[in-house]
């Protein structure tokens, strides 16, 4: 009987350990400019002007990978 209820509970956890995250998974992911120069430490929008300064290579990643790479948002296009 313990181990049925330990199955029923362990079940039931698992139906509900993604529930929110459904909605995020279906919505495609914000992606952003970066550049890859040397000093770059910000990621832009496609309209930005602050692209014209790079002296790298401009690359679209997601929100994400940009965030976990270091990056804030520039000033010029995220007012």
């Amino acid at each position: 009987m313990k181990t049925l209820t330990v199955m029923l509970l362990s079940l039931f956890l698992t139906s509900f350990a993604g529930g929110g995250n459904d909605k995020a998974a279906k919505e495609p992911e914000a992606t952003v400019l970066i550049c890859t120069g040397k000093y770059s430490k910000r990621y832009h929008n496609s309209m930005c002007q602050g692209m014209n300064a790079c002296k790298g290579e401009q690359k679209k990643v997601s929100l994400t990978t940009a965030k976990k790479m270091g990056l804030t948002p520039c000033g010029i296009c995220y007012k």
